[in-house]
């Protein structure tokens, strides 16, 4: 691994063991729960209050997120660009290897690495009549507004079912 999640520093050398335990195998998957069980952590809400109250563990826990993400990334990257080789048949029995590449993948890699040529984009553009501008006011919205409530009171007023009027 790239990064280094040593953490030392805590005062119980049992803590200290579970701790370092559970960081490794964070490092090494990313997943916390799976980490957790493998260092013999019974709930996650020990690894948040390691977290809140342990700066030093919570720098470590963010680091060794960071490890498991590069090594994701390195296998993402040898799936689109190497390839997963995987063995098939012919007709006949005989095996041969293919190589499949992810272009999936390779373009999940190209949007984060190059957002601004690879990102997806959407416009929407609305316009009035003729493509002209849409014109508004806060006056003209708040008469609108006003006038509707209006109406809504001198119906309330009246007792009118607003469906049948």
């Amino acid at each position: 691994m790239a990064r280094s999640t040593c953490y030392s520093g805590w005062m119980n050398a049992h803590d200290d063991q579970t701790k370092q335990t559970f960081l490794d195998n964070l490092a090494r998957c990313g997943v916390i729960s799976a980490s957790a069980k493998a260092a013999g952590i019974k709930t996650i809400a020990t690894i948040h209050r390691w977290r809140k109250d342990d700066p030093a563990f919570g720098e470590a826990f963010d680091e060794a997120m960071l490890t498991a993400a590069d090594s994701l990334e390195v296998e993402a990257r040898r799936r689109a660009v190497e390839g997963v080789v995987s063995t098939r048949f012919t007709k006949d029995g005989e095996p041969y290897d293919e190589i499949k590449y992810s272009d999936t993948l390779l373009l999940a890699l190209l949007k984060a690495k190059k957002p601004s040529e690879f990102a997806e984009r959407s416009k929407t553009e609305i316009s009035g009549p003729d493509g002209a501008a849409i014109q508004t006011n806060d006056t003209a919205s708040a008469a609108r507004l006003m006038a509707i409530l209006e109406d809504a009171r001198r119906r309330k007023e009246a007792d009118l079912d607003p469906l049948l009027s």
